[in-house]
């Protein structure tokens, strides 16, 4: 199916063909750029936004989860779980207490069943809101700096 004709905001009329003619010529003065390409600030403004933009990319890389998943043990998952909340007493006295019960031959300290799939998706997206909690203030920032400059 062929779009119709299409009528530019000035009336004129396009049935959407190329013929490699263009309707409308620009002449060398007709145009001019607002802007000096050789303003500093502007090139500034422009690398700031550019390492801005890299720098998301390289944390949406990092924050994806990736194929090769691998399922966290329980003393993994509660190595981690205490080692974020800064509960190193806690860790320190989980440690001692599993080697202790693995020399007694209490528990296998091989020992470990892994993490149900939904405490380790709990935890991921927790970071991930974090991570955007934290950009979105970073974006706050810049916005109000843009703004008084």
């Amino acid at each position: 199916r062929r779009p119709g004709p299409v009528v530019s905001c000035l009336g004129s009329q396009h049935d959407g063909s190329t013929d490699g003619r263009d309707s409308f010529e620009f002449g060398d003065d007709v145009l001019k750029d607002e802007w000096s390409l050789g303003d500093d600030d502007d090139e500034e403004e422009e690398e700031d936004l550019k390492a801005m933009v890299e720098t998301i990319r390289d944390r949406a890389e990092l924050s994806a989860p990736s194929s090769a998943h691998r399922q966290l043990s329980m003393l993994d998952f509660l190595r981690s779980f205490l080692s974020q909340r800064n509960m190193t007493g806690t860790l320190e006295c989980f440690e001692t207490e599993w080697v202790e019960l693995g020399q007694t031959g209490v528990v296998d300290p091989r020992w470990a069943d892994p993490v149900p799939e939904v405490y380790t998706e709990n935890q991921r997206l927790a970071g991930e809101l974090k991570n955007t909690e934290r950009e979105k203030e970073e974006y706050r920032h810049i916005n109000v700096y843009i703004s008084f400059n």
